[in-house]
């Protein structure tokens, strides 16, 4: 009996002994439904399969394996990078919709407030108007009425027409139709209410004036001087050939040029 024993024991320690083993390969049991000696066969022959490969591939099989790590090491490397660039690029597109859509916002407030300074500005002769902005084709079309138009229109206009009749009487100019005078006024209606929206430290226009008559002129001056008040953190620059219709002030310094002198031969 103690023989017996003896070798159960011996013969329990090496199944623990073997079962140890085992679960360093596979932590859990495997339940199987082969014999011992379809397993052994099996063995055998995947033993077989790896010597056969080996020799054909030069590598034993320890080779194999740590050139297989190292490949599924750079796969895992590249795919985390990816996982990372991904996450920058949706990062990237988030903020720039969100700036795009604050730009959109910007865009369309100064497009509003450009349009309100331009009607502002053409009530100081008299003058009605509107900007058509299409932010889409890039385009910017001013519409002007003068004073007279608005005069004749109120004559020939019977108190008994629809309101639609009247809207669509007034329809206002397009600028081609306008005179030079008129097209020089509605021009700096037009920059002072861009130049309202922007911040410039100088500010400069030549021969602004030259086909605006008396009135157009001493109005447009006085628009500038005040738009220029309201911006002391700018300087203004005018040049004209006309005879200024402001005077000179703390703010306001006028430089006469001497008129050229022509030789008597070009005379």
């Amino acid at each position: 009996m103690s023989a017996l024993q003896a070798k159960k024991m011996d013969a329990e320690a090496r199944v623990s002994e073997v079962e140890s083993e085992a679960r360093v390969i596979c932590e859990e049991r495997v339940e199987v439904e082969h014999s011992p000696r379809k397993l052994d066969h099996l063995i055998s022959k995947c033993k077989a399969q790896l010597e056969e490969i080996e020799r054909s591939s030069n590598m034993s099989l320890a080779e194999v394996a740590e050139k297989a790590q190292k490949y599924i090491n750079v796969y895992v490397t590249a795919k985390e990078e990816l996982q990372s660039v991904i996450a920058l690029v949706s990062a990237l597109k988030t903020a720039h919709q969100q700036r795009l859509n604050k730009w959109t916002q910007f865009r369309d407030s100064m497009t509003v407030r450009t349009k309100l300074h331009f009607i502002k500005n053409l009530l100081q002769r008299g003058y009605t108007g509107k900007l058509e902005f299409d932010h889409t084709q890039c385009t910017l079309i001013p519409k002007v009425k003068t004073d007279q138009d608005v005069v004749s229109e109120s004559v020939g206009r019977n108190p008994t027409d629809s309101q639609a009749d009247k809207g669509s009487a007034y329809q206002r100019k397009d600028t081609r139709s306008l005179s030079g005078g008129e097209k020089s006024f509605t021009t700096i209606c037009l920059l002072l209410s861009l130049w309202e929206t922007m911040n410039c430290p100088v500010r400069a226009l030549d021969e602004f004036d030259v086909f605006m008559d008396a009135a157009n002129r001493k109005i447009a001056m006085s628009m500038m001087v005040a738009s220029a008040r309201t911006q002391r953190d700018t300087q203004f620059i005018l040049i004209t050939p006309q005879d200024m219709s402001v005077k000179p002030d703390a703010d306001i310094t006028i430089l006469r040029l001497q008129p050229p002198r022509r030789s008597a031969a070009a005379a």
